[in-house]
């Protein structure tokens, strides 16, 4: 059986996935695999077909952010699509229904260059990019928007110097990350924090980046935020392409994780982070690509998965991390052999190991934006087509099927794989 992989695919009603469960155990038994970890108990379980909706044209697509039952996307896209072929113009930004990605009537302010970062606490939407213009308003590079009516808020204003491509929502601040070294037409090198009510800027956090900031994330449990980018130095303080610094003071932090890899070339910056308590989880372009995982508390690299591409987003649901990006078509090992993973890989997060979640995405620059939530797994980016089909371009939607249950297996050798006990949702 060398080199032979098989996946059974789980049935739509309990008894008989408990039949297939007991058959599969016989199965692996027989031919002598390992049981390895099974995804954790509540995880979602997507489907590896895209659901049937509306997609952009024109262009890709860089953020996502659920608002209510509706899905914002920003990017560079000119329009979208329907199933039947029907288009609607949508400049940089759109507001789409969850399900149907069909765009909400009226939801229409429209940018004048590229929208690179949203946030939301669902009564107003954060907007980062490169635009100067939004909803016929100037506003440069960073705008609020009214998330119910698309409308520019009046009373926010704190315009960038540059392109902002990061933003948090947290702790009572609106944090940013970018390209720009003013912000509301004070000095701040890349990194700044603004009040979500005005914008007016804090005069307390004031780290400064060498170079551009392509990331943000609160670390849970603990008063921090983590940068991720390409630059080399915080505040001073050698940092290559990842740090942590206070969400109140700014202070560095001695967190420094050592960069993936030493190639001056072509450097193993950072595109997307995600985090829980304990492990900051990194989407690494530069040679080969890589989804890094990071102990909260030291900085050591707990694990990572390698590709042939690079990594330009994370998304963390429960127990699972999954990386997007250009990689095709190998990204990481499953019992010492390389696996087959076309821009899209699922990983248990604790460990790394490779999950079985396979859909084929294809085309140009691949993914970079994923928005993993219990209804589903959204992909935003310049592919061109999932599964070979070609009218599924730049937004994706796979839809949560069911979540692992306690009765879950997963086993697997250097030639067999394994994926049993998915409960019907």
């Amino acid at each position: 059986m060398a080199g032979m992989s098989v996946r059974f695919v789980r049935s739509p009603a309990t008894r008989v996935a408990a039949a297939m469960i007991a058959g599969f155990a016989l199965v692996a038994t027989l031919i002598g695999i390992s049981a390895a970890p099974a995804r954790a108990a509540g995880d979602p379980v997507y489907s590896e077909q895209a659901r049937d909706t509306w997609t952009v044209t024109g262009g890709q697509v860089f953020a996502m952010v659920r608002v209510g039952s509706n899905i914002v996307l920003g990017g560079t896209f000119t329009g979208l699509r329907s199933p039947a072929g029907a288009t609607v113009a949508r400049s940089r930004i759109a507001l789409v229904n969850a399900d149907t990605g069909a765009p909400v009537t009226g939801w229409n302010p429209g940018a004048d260059n590229t929208v690179r970062a949203l946030a939301t606490d669902g009564s107003r939407l954060y907007v980062g990019g490169t635009f100067t213009t939004i909803g016929g308003v100037a506003r440069s590079r960073l705008a609020a928007l009214d998330a119910g009516t698309g409308a520019v808020v009046a009373g926010f204003r704190a315009d960038a110097s540059a392109e902002v491509r990061a933003l948090l929502l947290h702790n009572g601040r609106l944090y940013a990350g970018g390209l720009f070294t003013a912000m509301a037409g004070k000095q701040r090198l890349r990194a700044a924090a603004v009040s979500p009510a005005t914008g007016a800027l804090s005069t307390t956090w004031v780290p400064a980046a060498s170079w551009a900031v392509n990331a943000l994330v609160a670390v849970p449990g603990t008063t921090s935020i983590a940068l991720g980018g390409e630059f080399a130095t915080i505040t001073g303080q050698a940092r290559r392409y990842l740090a942590m610094v206070n969400r109140d003071t700014a202070a560095v932090l001695p967190w420094a994780p050592p960069p993936d890899c030493d190639d001056a070339a072509n450097p193993c910056v950072i595109k997307s982070l995600a985090a829980t308590s304990t492990l900051v989880y990194a989407a690494v372009s530069g040679p080969g690509g890589r989804v890094s995982a990071y102990h909260v508390s030291t900085g050591v690299r707990r694990w990572s998965q390698y590709g042939d591409g690079d990594v330009q987003a994370v998304a963390l649901v429960g127990g699972t991390i999954y990386g997007g990006g250009h990689f095709a078509p190998q990204f990481g090992k499953v019992g010492g052999v390389a696996a087959t993973r076309n821009m899209l890989a699922a990983m248990d997060a604790a460990t790394g190991a490779i999950l079985p979640y396979h859909p084929v995405v294809a085309g140009s620059s691949g993914i970079w934006a994923l928005l993993a939530e219990p209804s589903g797994l959204r992909l935003g980016g310049i592919f061109t087509s999932v599964n070979g089909d070609s009218t599924i371009r730049g937004y994706a939607t796979f839809p949560a099927e069911a979540t692992a249950s306690l009765l879950g297996v997963r086993a697997s050798s250097s030639d067999v794989s394994l994926e049993l006990g998915v409960a019907p949702g």
